[in-house]
């Protein structure tokens, strides 16, 4: 197979602006009927790939703390639901009291996985009874 030219690329790219909406339209089709066959290739270059992916990560991880861009102190890993997963700096005291100890992370909004306060665990578990109500399970009665 040749490779392609920059007159080839040139083509391309203009073929594909005047038929984009029709080009992405078949590419979302074939993504939705072959989502199966994607998501199984997908796991088995995973496990094919297990080692390299788990030396990359880890020495992704440590080049970024090696650099100074992951916080060297109080580091906790934070997952929000599975989504997002970032180093948090504690701050020293709880933001509402002023207390030191049993320090947590309280997210106010999932969807701002960034959006995070230190509070003790007391003035924590307040914040979740007082927001209760608004929550996707206040309306519910067991």
């Amino acid at each position: 197979m040749r490779k392609a030219t920059e007159k080839d690329k040139i083509k391309m790219k203009e073929y594909y602006q005047k038929n984009k909406e029709k080009l992405d339209a078949k590419n979302r089709e074939y993504y939705y009927n072959h989502r199966g066959e994607q998501l199984k290739r997908g796991h088995e270059r995973y496990i094919k790939n297990k080692d390299k992916i788990a030396d990359y990560t880890y020495n992704w991880t440590r080049e970024r703390i090696k650099n100074g861009k992951i916080w060297k102190e109080n580091k906790k890993r934070l997952s929000s639901r599975g989504k997002t997963k970032y180093f948090i700096e504690l701050k020293p005291c709880c933001e509402i009291c002023g207390s030191t100890n049993n320090l947590q992370r309280h997210h106010w909004d999932y969807n701002k996985p960034l959006l995070v306060n230190t509070l003790c665990k007391e003035c924590h578990s307040i914040q979740h009874i007082k927001h209760f109500e608004k929550s996707a399970y206040g309306g519910i009665s067991h």
